[in-house]
């Protein structure tokens, strides 16, 4: 299994792909929420396609991008995707790495956490609560052999942007 640092430098060219889907999601989310939600790109590096050689430090640099409600930080997104040229491996679904759904859990952030999942080919965005990757619906996977493993949902189990604007607000009335 590689080291974090010997993935940093694996994958330190995709960052700019990550880069703009990370910009991709802030632009939909802030043209999408009521101006009470500010999101803002808050995890180490996110926004920026420069190597920096150390991991974050907290919750407040663990997520690629947090949304505030009234100055505080209400709910949590990481971002991941699919490149034009990769197809999902099949029965899989879309991926998710394991140490992204592990730091939600780290921080007791679970039930506030989601992941946007960017189709490049699409311009378009499914989203899916984070505790979904640890039920019986999520599939342990690894999109390469020696990466640390991801967790698959299945295409159909992920929520369309439309799907997810009910929820959210169902939420915000609620709660």
């Amino acid at each position: 299994m590689l080291s974090v640092d010997e993935l940093k430098q694996r994958y330190n060219a995709d960052w700019v792909k990550s880069n703009a889907r990370e910009h991709f999601v802030l632009l939909f989310l802030k043209v999408y929420l009521p101006p009470v939600f500010e999101p803002r790109l808050s995890g180490l590096g996110a926004g920026s396609s420069e190597y920096i050689p150390r991991s974050y430090r907290g919750a407040g640099e663990a997520f690629d991008i947090t949304i505030y409600f009234n100055g505080l930080p209400l709910a949590y997104v990481e971002v991941t995707g699919l490149d034009y040229d990769k197809r999902p491996k099949k029965g899989l679904g879309y991926c998710v790495g394991e140490w992204k759904i592990d730091k939600a859990y780290k921080h007791r952030l679970q039930d506030r956490t989601w992941v946007a999942y960017v189709l490049e080919t699409q311009s378009r965005i499914l989203w899916a609560p984070i505790t979904k990757f640890l039920t019986s619906l999520a599939k342990p996977g690894k999109l390469y052999e020696d990466e640390r493993p991801h967790r698959c949902l299945p295409i159909q189990k992920w929520h369309s942007t439309s799907q997810t604007g009910r929820l959210a607000q169902s939420h915000s009335s609620t709660g």
